[in-house]
């Protein structure tokens, strides 16, 4: 640290390293340099919002572990100087290689409800009804023939008339972790006698923290590019900014600034003694 910056107080650099990482601003703000911690956190996050709100908040993407694809690991590189949500999509990417990430027949561990917006095929007597449905699905845990189930009924409307659907024992959901905010839902749609009279298909909602920062699957990236055309590679590089300014705030916080305080009342130096 030069002489100049002695009437700068940086209390404990590395801990304000640490902060300034974790979230962008923080640690001037515990250095009171208030004038930095909002310019630093105004243009990082300011970048970085913009970035997952043009992505539809799929930009965020960390490699799963012994992932050598160059291309992955530098997406990954250059968007994990903002600190607390790279190490969240760490977290997320090993959720989501995890070999417990499947579709699943147990969901839910008691009786739920969800909002559910789909599609019905049924058969009932001699006629077809099939069409949009809408409602709620009511589930809970049961014993199905090969171990643990789920069962339930959804109510709601089926193109545009109020039904009451019973579901049978194989109720699957999709992968609990995936970067949607729905869980595709499947089951077979039963008769008061116990029949099998149709095929019920539709979403619920996904936790936010389920979908937030989850890797994208092949096909979901090439819906993401086809959806966003452009303005996905434009988000990228708003989210990579972001990354790479942090940086420089960063060392702002462990260095102080790059040139010191009192730079400009230096005392100039004394010129060399005249020769005759």
């Amino acid at each position: 640290m030069t002489a100049s910056l002695t009437s700068l107080s940086l209390k404990h650099p590395a801990l304000a390293g640490v902060l300034a990482f974790l979230i962008p601003g923080l640690g001037h703000l515990y250095q009171r340099r208030f004038f930095k911690a909002f310019l630093f956190a105004f243009c990082i996050w300011g970048s970085w919002w913009t970035g997952m709100a043009m992505s539809d908040w799929k930009a965020l993407q960390a490699p799963a572990k012994g992932h050598t694809q160059f291309p992955v690991i530098l997406k990954y590189a250059g968007q994990c100087g903002v600190g607390l949500p790279s190490l969240w999509a760490l977290y997320q990417a090993d959720r989501f290689y995890s070999p417990d990430n499947i579709a699943t027949n147990h969901f839910v561990d008691q009786p739920t409800q969800f909002p559910f917006s789909g599609f019905a095929n049924l058969r009932e007597g001699t006629g077809n009804q099939s069409g949009d449905l809408q409602g709620t699905l009511f589930i809970e845990p049961t014993r199905g023939d090969f171990g643990d189930a789920m069962t339930g009924i959804i109510e709601g409307t089926l193109d545009g008339q109020a039904t009451t659907i019973t579901l049978d024992k194989d109720v699957s959901f999709d992968a609990p972790i995936r970067a949607s905010r729905t869980i595709r839902v499947k089951a077979a749609a039963l008769d008061k006698d116990g029949g099998y009279i149709g095929q019920v298909e539709g979403e619920i909602p996904r936790a936010f923290l389920n979908w937030f920062g989850a890797p994208l699957t092949r096909e979901e990236e090439g819906e993401w590019h086809r959806d966003l055309g452009k303005f996905q590679e434009l988000a990228m590089v708003f989210v990579w900014v972001a990354g790479l300014m942090n940086l420089l705030a960063v060392w702002d916080a462990v260095e102080g600034p790059a040139y010191g305080i009192d730079d400009a009342g230096e005392t100039p130096a004394s010129p060399p003694p005249a020769t005759v």
